[in-house]
């Protein structure tokens, strides 16, 4: 049965369409040597910006500079960005964060979906930052998400909007669920919101939720075991 717990408006569509040509990365049997492959020449950070990557099998990918320090991972940073991880690739932001639509109107979906597909930040997770950033993250199909600071940041200013899918995105078919392997969800001024939308007979969700946001359970069964819950939480 559907649950849903409103504390905004619906949500406008997730990814804004340009009318420029698209450039599309994809990587699935060389693997990824060097960061730069992936990250340009930019030593300051790493931008997936206006532009789709995709990691596949075999591919395992590390945000160093040549000095072997960690840097940043936008996708979309001023424009848009899309970064798949598909099933058996690896990237890991070392130390750093992953900042998902970070920049005024930009607009970034990162997917991680697929056996052995995992994301790795060591720091923090923002997705969703200036306003009118429009920011997503799915989650599926046994797909894992970490991130070492514990924390994530989800439509943290007052017009921006930024959407985790546990499962496959709203109104689409339900998949199985994937792992999102956090302390807490911090909801911010904006648009945030958690949608469950899954296979799973009994999928356990532990961290945190605070602030105003909206959680929806559309398939599948979902218990959430944090210990604080101060947006409404589903159990259905």
């Amino acid at each position: 049965m559907k649950q849903a717990y409103t504390h905004r408006p619906s949500y406008l569509p997730l990814i804004t369409t340009y009318l420029v040509p698209i450039a599309v990365l994809s990587f699935g049997r060389l693997g990824i040597a060097n960061a730069n492959d992936l990250c340009g020449s930019d030593t300051g950070k790493c931008a997936i910006e206006n532009r789709i990557v995709t990691v596949g099998s075999g591919d395992s990918y590390d945000t160093l500079t040549d000095n072997s320090g960690s840097r940043p991972l936008y996708v979309g940073d001023a424009g848009w960005g899309i970064l798949k991880i598909d099933e058996g690739g690896k990237v890991k932001v070392g130390d750093n964060s992953l900042q998902i639509a970070y920049g005024a109107d930009s607009s970034g979906v990162v997917k991680v979906s697929g056996q052995d597909a995992k994301l790795d930040v060591g720091g923090s997770l923002r997705i969703g930052k200036d306003d009118g950033a429009n920011g997503t993250l799915i989650i599926n199909k046994s797909g894992e998400v970490s991130v070492g600071q514990g924390t994530v940041s989800l439509a943290e200013s007052k017009y921006s909007k930024g959407l985790i899918y546990i499962g496959a995105k709203s109104g689409e078919t339900a998949v199985a669920a994937g792992d999102l392997k956090i302390d807490k969800i911090q909801f911010g001024l904006g648009d945030g919101g958690l949608v469950f939308n899954h296979t799973d007979s009994m999928y356990e969700f532990s961290p945190d939720l605070t602030g105003a946001g909206t959680v929806q359970n559309e398939n599948g069964k979902t218990i959430v075991v944090g210990g604080v819950c101060h947006a409404s939480c589903p159990i259905s």
